[in-house]
């Protein structure tokens, strides 16, 4: 019983030592601390890259469903498999993003000869 009680606490320390990080983060984002200005756009006046938008979104959203996924585990239970779906659907991301970032290296190469 006692040892019931003792994964019961380590479980709710983790899950609020991993909260308050997760706050940190946002905090730190928020006020500046952590620098986004490259996030979405290379140089201040290049276009917004829909690219790295549809990356991050991507990721984003892979990351809340495997989060998701594994709150649905038991408390024992080891991390589950990546759902197929969202496998794909990262694979296909990161396959776009990177034809773009390889057309558009192809089309700077092409200017400069």
């Amino acid at each position: 019983m006692a040892i019931v009680a003792i994964a019961d606490v380590m479980t709710w320390l983790l899950a609020g030592w991993l909260f308050l990080v997760m706050a940190l983060v946002l905090f730190r984002m928020v006020t500046g601390s952590i620098i986004l200005s490259g996030l979405l756009r290379l140089e201040p006046r290049a276009p917004f890259g829909l690219d790295r938008l549809q990356l991050v979104a991507v990721t984003l959203f892979f990351a809340a469903g495997y989060f998701v996924t594994s709150l649905y585990r038991g408390p024992g239970d080891s991390l589950p498999d990546i759902p197929a779906p969202l496998l794909l659907i990262l694979i296909g991301s990161n396959g776009a993003y990177l034809a773009v970032k390889t057309a558009s290296i192809g089309r700077v190469i092409g200017r400069g000869n």
